[in-house]
């Protein structure tokens, strides 16, 4: 069954805010960092890209958790750092 409405390369950064109406995904080879809707059918929708790793930056997205804020720590793998991202703003 397909879940995604595209093809990814690397799947990691998988998390949930405290509401759980969102996932938030990152597909590691692209330094890019989607939100997804997250409904109770559990299909994500409504794809749309909250981050993109600055290409100056080495490594890639890797593990994430989301905190009490909402806002989104992410471990940059290959560049020992870690980064909080405001998902309504990507910054």
């Amino acid at each position: 069954e397909e879940l995604l409405d595209y093809k990814f390369r690397v799947s990691n950064c998988c998390c949930f805010p405290a509401d759980g109406r969102t996932v938030y995904f990152a597909d590691t080879p692209t330094r890019k960092i989607y939100a997804f809707d997250y409904p109770k059918s559990g299909k994500p929708e409504n794809r749309r890209l909250i981050w993109t790793q600055p290409p100056h930056w080495p490594g890639g997205p890797d593990g994430a958790q989301c905190d009490a804020d909402g806002m989104i720590w992410v471990a940059l793998n290959g560049a020992g750092r870690v980064v909080r991202i405001d998902p309504a703003t990507g910054a």
